[in-house]
């Protein structure tokens, strides 16, 4: 996977308007060329925020790399520990 373009990512389905025809329990509602990207999620703002976002892009990077399961990588921690940044990629299940 050492091709892979790093692409800042902080979005929540609430920030992508959805298709008249969208349906959230099938769908993300977007996939960007994310085959060949891995996504870097950095907390800004709230935690239920940051968790929309992980959760969002890991649906996002699994639907564009089918057979391929989503992981979360290159943690930065805080003085606290608590987590502030990750990179989101794909990797073949086992």
């Amino acid at each position: 996977m050492s091709n892979r373009q790093l692409i800042e990512f902080n979005l929540t389905r609430e920030d992508i308007p959805a298709r008249p025809d969208f349906n959230p329990s099938r769908e993300t509602p977007l996939v960007p060329a994310m085959e060949h990207q891995d996504l870097r999620v950095t907390r800004n703002g709230d935690g239920a925020r940051f968790m929309r976002v992980i959760i969002l892009a890991c649906q996002m990077i699994e639907r564009a790399n089918p057979g391929r399961v989503a992981v979360m990588t290159d943690h930065v921690l805080n003085d606290a520990g608590d987590v502030e940044a990750m990179t989101i990629t794909v990797i073949e299940p086992r």
